[in-house]
C-alpha cells in the first residue's frame, strides 16, 4: 500500500471536508482515507497493484467538487512546506482582514440610514419628502451593494455550491 498526499484549498467547514472525501471514495483501489480541516489536506493510502491512481486524476476529482488540490512533493522538507503554508496563511489573514475593515465601513452606514427614523437619530432633511424617499432608498442600495462587491466571490462560491447540492458555510452566508 502507497500512501498520498494532496494540500487541499478552499475548505472552510466541516461540510467541505465531506465533500472532498466524498469526490475520492469512489475511485477503485482507495482505502484510509483522512480529510484534515485545520491542515488543509487530504491524505488516503492505494494498493498500486490494483489501479492506477494519477495525480491527475485525483486533482480533477477534487476540482469537480470545488476546491484546489496540489499534491505534497516528497522533495520538499517540511519546513519549507510550513513556511509555505504559513506565507499563504499570513496573505490570507490579511486579505480577511481588510475585507472585513471595508464591509464594516459599508455595514455601518448602512444600519445607520436604515434605522435612524426608527431610532429618532439625526439624519439629514434632504431625504424627507418624496423625492427624499427616493434618494433614500438609493442610498441604502449603494451601501448594500458596496457590502455585496466586497464579499462577491464569498456569495458566488455559496450559491454555486448551493446549486450543485453540496452547501457549505458559504451558502449559509449567501442566503
Amino acid at each position: 500500500m502507497k500512501q498520498k498526499e494532496y494540500h487541499i484549498d478552499g475548505m472552510n467547514c466541516s461540510s467541505c471536508t465531506v465533500h472532498v472525501e466524498k469526490s475520492v471514495k469512489d475511485i477503485p483501489g482507495i482505502a484510509n482515507i483522512q480529510v484534515n480541516l485545520l491542515k488543509n489536506s487530504l491524505s488516503f493510502s492505494y494498493d498500486e497493484t490494483k489501479t492506477d491512481i494519477t495525480d491527475d486524476l485525483i486533482e480533477n476529482r477534487v476540482n469537480s467538487a470545488g476546491y484546489k488540490a496540489t499534491v505534497e512533493g516528497k522533495e520538499d522538507s517540511s519546513t519549507v512546506k510550513e513556511n509555505s503554508y504559513q506565507k499563504e496563511y499570513a496573505k490570507e489573514k490579511v486579505k480577511r482582514k481588510r475585507q472585513l475593515i471595508l464591509s464594516i465601513s459599508f455595514a455601518l452606514p448602512l444600519m445607520y440610514v436604515a434605522m435612524s427614523d426608527m431610532l429618532s437619530l439625526p439624519f439629514f432633511s434632504f431625504f424627507k419628502g418624496d423625492l427624499g424617499t427616493f434618494y433614500f432608498a438609493m442610498l441604502q442600495m449603494a451601501l448594500a451593494l458596496g457590502v455585496l462587491i466586497v464579499n462577491g466571490k464569498t456569495i458566488s462560491s455559496g450559491f454555486r455550491t448551493l446549486i450543485k447540492g453540496k452547501p457549505t458555510m458559504d451558502s449559509l452566508i449567501a442566503i
